[in-house]
C-alpha cells in the first residue's frame, strides 16, 4: 500500500501537469526554478506531450560542456496521465 504523502505527491503532480502541460502534441513547456533546494536540483521544470497520448515531468539542467559550450541535459518521467486530461484532442 502506498503511503499518504506518495499519494498526495501524485495528486499535486496531475493538478500542475493539467494546469501547465502543453495544449498540443509535442510540445515541451519548462519553468526556471529559482528554488533550487540543492546543486543537484534541476534548474528547469515543466512538462512534455508526445503523439502517444501520453504527459511526461520533464527536469532540466544548465551545464557547460569542458570546451566551454554551453547546453541543457533533461529527463523525462512519465505520470498517469494523458495528452486528453490535460485538453489536447485527439
Amino acid at each position: 500500500m502506498m503511503s499518504l504523502q506518495t499519494n498526495d505527491y501524485k495528486e499535486k503532480q496531475v493538478e500542475s501537469a493539467k494546469k501547465y502541460a502543453p495544449k498540443e502534441k509535442n510540445k515541451m513547456i519548462l519553468f526556471p526554478q529559482s528554488d533550487k533546494k540543492n546543486e543537484k536540483s534541476p534548474d528547469f521544470k515543466g512538462y512534455c506531450s508526445d503523439d502517444m497520448e501520453n504527459i511526461y515531468i520533464v527536469s532540466g539542467w544548465s551545464n557547460t560542456s569542458k570546451t566551454g559550450n554551453k547546453y541543457l541535459s533533461a529527463t523525462l518521467e512519465k505520470i498517469d496521465l494523458t495528452c486528453a486530461d490535460v485538453g489536447i484532442p485527439f
